[in-house]
């Protein structure tokens, strides 16, 4: 089964009348690298993939709607087969720019995950993309239900009620939920301390000003903290992905089974889409930290370099190194701005393990009465 999948054609065209046309997929296949659901999300969602198969997929939907369109005004059977393979040579030529339009985008997202995120993970992923499809025929076919996208997360669908046993493994993993949220407010906390040491180094490097000598004492101190502060980075971002793993446990857990009360099914649905939604937020936040972590590290290497052999060559990049590390710390304190939402995000954990709780009395009861 690929990582992800991308359906091409609408639920409303695999039920046109003239025109049967099975579903097109795009596939995405992942390999190299053991890929976790958040990182699934993020490719999913990656700007330039969407775009590139939005734009294709509203241009293949409207040569079918146009050839159902055409085939039923047709009066004869010739007239609609020519029709049909009209739209069969424009939907081929489609699917295949697709698909070779998505690799290439592909590739460069790929590219700039190596360059700016710098981990073992995108150091040896590698995105393959796949199609797949059969020509359209005349007349109504079997139907297929579409428009769901494969990756990490699914939605709670249709079932029988959840039994005492289900609801919990359910509230199980609830609980490990939980602990995770408190790890993961454990993780900005570390991450707090490191930026502040690193930021009380750098005012300290700040003060000397030309033509003082620079001692390599202060540029090490900055130097020293840089490498921790990354690793404060990379462990929010190790939680970011254990929680959405715990999350897709979840949902397949909720997957084919439905609470007897809907506001339980309702408030679980709600608050795990917003959890993720969240943790994709944040993972790309820390991304783009540790890749200005990086540069700031290879610019105090120069700026290291300059300061023993020419102390007034290192005063006039000075400005330029320790901007870029300002700018890297920014991306710090803008996760620690949402501190107050993991907070509530920990409560609202809380709350969905009480309700979760509810289920269970309430599957015992029924399964003590039958």
């Amino acid at each position: 089964m690929p990582d992800i999948t991308y359906e091409v054609v609408e639920p409303a065209n695999l039920k046109l009348k003239n025109v049967h046309q099975d579903q097109i997929k795009i596939n995405i296949d992942i390999t190299g690298a053991q890929t976790d659901p958040l990182t699934l999300q993020q490719i999913y969602g990656e700007e330039s993939l969407k775009q590139c198969f939005l734009a294709r997929r509203k241009n293949i939907n409207t040569l079918l709607q146009n050839a159902e369109s055409a085939a039923a005004k047709a009066p004869e059977r010739q007239e609609k087969e020519r029709i049909l393979k009209e739209m069969n040579d424009k939907v081929g030529a489609q699917v295949n720019t697709l698909g070779q339009e998505m690799q290439v985008r592909a590739n460069n997202y790929v590219a700039r995950q190596k360059k700016e995120v710098n981990d073992y993970y995108w150091a040896s992923a590698k995105l393959s993309v796949k199609w797949a499809y059969s020509i359209a025929k005349l007349g109504s076919g079997a139907v297929e239900t579409g428009g769901k996208v494969i990756t990490a997360v699914t939605v709670p669908g249709a079932g029988l009620f959840i039994t005492a046993s289900a609801i919990k493994g359910v509230i199980d993993t609830s609980v490990e939920l939980y602990n995770l949220y408190s790890e993961m407010l454990s993780a900005f906390e570390e991450e707090t301390e490191v930026r502040k040491k690193l930021k009380t180094a750098v005012a300290e490097v700040r003060k000397l000003k030309a033509p003082e000598k620079v001692p390599q004492s202060k540029i090490d101190a900055v130097s020293s903290l840089l490498v921790p502060y990354g690793a404060r980075l990379i462990g929010i971002d190790m939680k970011a992905k254990e929680l959405a793993t715990k999350l897709d446990v979840l949902l397949k857990k909720l997957e084919k089974k439905k609470f007897r009360f809907k506001r339980h099914q309702e408030l679980a649905e709600h608050e795990v889409d917003k959890w993720i939604n969240e943790i994709i937020k944040l993972s790309q936040t820390v991304n783009k930290g540790r890749g200005l972590i990086q540069n700031a590290k290879d610019a105090v290497k120069t700026a290291s370099q300059r300061a023993q052999k020419d102390p007034s060559t290192y005063y006039s990049m000075a400005v330029d190194v320790w901007k870029k590390l300002d700018i890297a710390l920014g991306v710090g304190e803008a996760i620690e701005s949402t501190v107050g939402l993991w907070n509530q995000l920990k409560a609202a954990a809380k709350s969905l393990h009480e309700s979760f709780e509810k289920e269970m009395n309430d599957a015992r009861m029924e399964e003590m009465l039958k």
